[in-house]
């Protein structure tokens, strides 16, 4: 799949979780973290990120058709027993989003991503390698270390651009409207494609895909790479400048990487954190988006209240100040981050009556 043939209408705006009051236009409420006492703890999960700066960077990562990808699950159980047209479901109306007013944005941003890549592994490849080589006098280890290293990662990449994410089977898909039957657990229906993807976690703008069961574990070793690859690339580009500077030599390429790395460490960071402790917890993205499992404790009585049983107001405050927790007892597929990590990285998706329900 290259990239989707519609367009997101600027019309559908992402609203606050299930109370259907838009936040802001184009984007969830970010938190103001000014003033008050937090109203309850942040979860470890989290990484001591906050959850607007989580929201942050996942509407990075998503851009606007990720957005209006995720629906209420009820109009996708809804969306099960309609005729078996294999038709996208609610098309939006088309209107292309540009970069710079030019270019179509969904293949500029894998374009920009894997010719990054390319031109950081070229520039690690000969600079950076030559000058290992004149420093330690072998290049071996670094070599082979990186070669591997950019391989994997732009393979990764490669395969979650062109594969499908985990679309249910036509014949299955037909079975279930026929009968009226509900969705997969965890699976999701999106105007973007014919059919449920099975174990749905959000759409990537970057590959221009929906992550889902066929594709996770890759995105997250591409996401493995790429937050690697941004950190060795400033370590390794600041060590060969402390050893390159009493020398007087100042090579300029390996500055221009350094500040690359850097600025691409900033992006990747996050997002890589995030989906670390999505997995950690067995949670999805969209679930995370949902508030499905996230609750409001109660100060004084300690009484957990559901995030989507909040009304706005309340909602929109503890968001501000960060008062949301993840509740565990919520998730029925969270059993602990061990047992957690197992069943996503050695679970089999590939086999005909897998339906991601884990």
């Amino acid at each position: 799949m290259a990239y989707n043939q519609y367009a997101y209408s600027q019309s559908q705006q992402p609203s606050s979780p299930v109370h259907g009051q838009p936040l802001h236009p184009g984007m969830y409420r970010m938190s103001s973290l000014g003033g008050g006492e937090p109203m309850g703890r942040r979860p470890s999960a989290m990484f001591g990120r906050t959850r607007s700066d989580a929201m942050t960077s996942l509407l990075t990562s998503e851009g606007p058709i990720g957005q209006s990808l995720t629906a209420p699950e009820e109009e996708a159980q809804d969306e099960a027993t309609e005729e078996a047209s294999e038709e996208p479901s609610v098309k939006p109306q088309f209107q292309a989003k540009l970069v710079c007013g030019i270019f179509d944005e969904r293949p500029f941003f894998p374009t920009v991503l894997v010719l990054s890549l390319l031109l950081g592994a070229l520039c690690m490849m000969t600079e950076q390698r030559a000058l290992i080589y004149e420093m330690c006098g072998s290049s071996w280890l670094f070599t082979n270390f990186f070669l591997v290293l950019y391989l994997v990662t732009l393979a990764c990449l490669l395969l979650c651009l062109l594969s499908d994410p985990g679309q249910m089977s036509r014949e299955k898909y037909a079975d279930i409207q026929s009968a009226g039957l509900p969705l997969p657990k965890r699976s999701h229906k999106a105007w973007l494609y014919k059919r449920p993807i099975l174990r749905f976690d959000h759409y990537c703008r970057w590959v221009t895909n929906v992550i889902g069961l066929n594709n996770h574990r890759e995105f997250m070793v591409m996401c493995t790479g790429l937050a690697t690859i941004a950190v060795l690339g400033v370590a390794v580009d600041a060590a060969l400048l402390l050893w390159c500077i009493p020398q007087f030599r100042f090579p300029i390429f390996v500055i221009l990487h350094l500040g690359y790395s850097a600025i691409f460490a900033k992006y990747i960071m996050p997002i890589f954190t995030i989906h670390v402790g999505f997995v950690s917890r067995s949670e999805l993205a969209k679930d995370y988006k949902n508030d499905e499992f996230w609750v409001l404790i109660d100060p004084e009585t300690g009484e957990n209240t559901p995030a989507k049983d909040l009304d706005a107001d309340i909602y929109n405050e503890a968001f501000d100040n960060d008062a949301l927790t993840y509740d565990s007892a919520r998730n029925p597929w969270d059993k602990g981050w061990q047992s957690n990590c197992m069943t996503f990285w050695f679970t089999s998706r590939w086999t005909p009556d897998q339906l991601g329900e884990f």
